[in-house]
């Protein structure tokens, strides 16, 4: 949420920092977390969280700056919205304490990730727009990295309702 309000208000280079600062202490705190065997149930909970709130309001923030298009945004909130509600219904009918992440959405976050501070570097700190073609090609790549991570986690969720059923 800090970044969202400094790049609102003009501080776009502290907004990027944070961002970068968000990003690696995400990466770190699960990284050292399972090379420790200190994984919790709280963060299994939370890390996922914040991976979702990192990634909203940094495409958020790309929005304002004219960097992506609402469409994308809306795509990417649909879709963490969509998963959401599906996890607490697994969660209220199976007892189990959270849902796993596969591989589709572990790439996306670092796919994400990379893309958003490619384009924050370029315009926010350089004041220069990155190459048009690359921009959209890079996007539309992720718009379907978005599309094929819903659809497997909503495979997962119908299995997972099925077996709940048997």
């Amino acid at each position: 949420f800090v970044f969202l309000l400094l790049a609102k208000i003009g501080l776009s280079t502290y907004a990027f920092i944070i961002f970068i600062i968000a990003i690696i202490t995400d990466f770190l705190d699960g990284y050292l977390a399972r090379k420790l065997n200190a994984v919790t149930t709280t963060g299994k909970i939370l890390d996922p969280i914040a991976d979702k709130l990192i990634i909203i309001f940094g495409f958020i923030i790309a929005y304002l700056h004219d960097i992506v298009p609402r469409w994308f945004v809306f795509l990417l909130i649909t879709k963490e919205l969509v998963l959401i509600i599906g996890a607490i219904i697994l969660i209220s009918k199976n007892k189990t304490k959270h849902i796993k992440s596969n591989i589709f959405g572990k790439l996306l976050m670092l796919t994400q990730s990379v893309y958003l501070i490619y384009v924050f570097f370029n315009s926010l700190i350089l004041n220069t727009y990155s190459n048009k073609i690359l921009n959209n090609t890079m996007l539309y790549i992720l718009a379907l990295l978005v599309v094929i991570t819903l659809i497997s986690y909503l495979y997962l969720f119908i299995k997972n309702l099925i077996t709940l059923k048997n």
